[in-house]
């Protein structure tokens, strides 16, 4: 019954009778606060405030719930697909009732074009791991471990990630983009299962790439290619190609 009357609550809100109808009770006893905008290749992070008494979470649409982390510090990361447009978390009363504490939206878009940069100096480290080849082709996940702090160490990491057409390319391929923090845990102080076995092979040889196929059945059958992260958008669609991408 808890659960029906908070969708429920999520479906006024959208069919505009916020503000308006009679069942909907506004109680400003907490908020919600964080980030409005999220790149596909980042995450957005938001937290509750105040009265964290009896009180649930819903997003809008429902399908983008599975994109959200819970980290050790109660707050929420949200890790938006390359095809998302946007959410909107929603807080409720669990009392029985249909009680809206706050909402939050979060925007998904393309960003603007940087300034262009010199290209880096080619990288004289080798990759250290096997290429496997012939590969078949098919959707890709590209997941990136980086130390976040460090971007600034790393110019050519915010290029790509604000490039229009590295979106539209992994778009059109059905290519998942994930950028993990070598330093995430959940609310156990532990890094979730979902990213464990890359922050564990990443290690400090940062920022670190890897082409994965999410068809294999193991998680080592998965990793294609695992080498440090290319400097430039076309090197990494072209990499991608390489792997059946």
């Amino acid at each position: 019954m808890r659960k029906f009357l908070l969708y429920l609550l999520v479906l006024l809100l959208f069919a505009g009778c916020w503000g308006t109808c009679e069942d909907v009770k506004i109680v400003p006893v907490a908020v919600i606060t964080g980030d409005h905008a999220a790149k596909p290749c980042d995450f957005a992070r938001v937290s509750f405030e105040g009265s964290r008494g009896a009180m649930e979470w819903a997003v809008v649409p429902e399908a983008e719930r599975q994109r959200f982390l819970r980290l050790a510090s109660g707050d929420l990361a949200y890790f938006p697909r390359g095809s998302s447009k946007g959410v909107t978390v929603v807080l409720a009363a669990s009392n029985g009732e249909t009680t809206v504490l706050a909402q939050h939206m979060i925007i998904v878009g393309d960003q603007p074009d940087p300034e262009p940069e010199p290209d880096p100096e080619p990288d004289p480290e080798p990759d250290p791991d096997p290429e496997p080849t012939p590969v078949p082709t098919g959707e890709r996940e590209v997941i990136l471990i980086e130390e976040t702090d460090d971007r600034d160490e790393h110019p050519y990491i915010a290029r790509i990630i604000a490039d229009v057409a590295l979106y539209d390319y992994l778009e059109k391929k059905g290519h998942d983009w994930f950028s993990f923090d070598d330093d995430i845990v959940d609310k156990d102080d532990e890094v979730p299962a979902i990213v464990k076995y890359y922050v564990e092979r990443a290690g400090t040889k940062l920022p670190w790439l890897f082409i994965t196929n999410p068809e294999a059945q193991t998680i080592e059958g998965r990793v294609l290619h695992a080498g440090k992260m290319k400097k430039t958008t076309k090197e990494l669609i072209e990499l991608l190609q390489e792997y059946g991408g």
